[in-house]
């Protein structure tokens, strides 16, 4: 189970898959928060590798909800950010444990972590207009 649906469950939503859109949209927002908050503990392999398969998955989701117009939230503009976060885990990992490369590891984590609250600040400004 990822790291998407475990935020599913955790808020009392079975079968995400099937869940509406907008169901969706707001699990991606809380997995965010989470993954945020997370990528600021000291770093564990196995949650790093479980937070680009997160990553992923959003990225998927996230294209299918700009294909079916999903409405309120531009999130073709959140879409490069996460895609950036997305690659500078990747090369925290490729240096995971290396000697001598710390300093890059951490300095691509902070990065992904960067992107992460990016997207949460976007977020959270796309929600406040559609509010207003």
């Amino acid at each position: 189970m990822g790291i998407i649906e475990e935020t599913a469950i955790a808020l009392g939503i079975g079968g995400f898959k099937n869940a509406a859109d907008q169901v969706k949209y707001e699990v991606y927002k809380l997995t965010l928060r989470h993954m945020f908050m997370t990528l600021g503990q000291p770093p564990v392999l196995e949650y790093l590798e479980r937070v680009l398969e997160g990553l992923q998955a959003m990225e998927n989701g996230f294209y299918i909800l700009i294909n079916r117009a999903f409405q309120g939230y531009n999130l073709t503009i959140v879409l490069p950010i996460l895609i950036d976060a997305k690659s500078f885990l990747e090369s925290a990992l490729s240096v995971y444990g290396v000697v001598g490369r710390e300093p890059d590891f951490f300095g691509y984590k902070g990065r992904c972590r960067m992107k992460i609250n990016e997207i949460i600040q976007h977020l959270v400004q796309e929600h406040l207009q559609t509010c207003s």
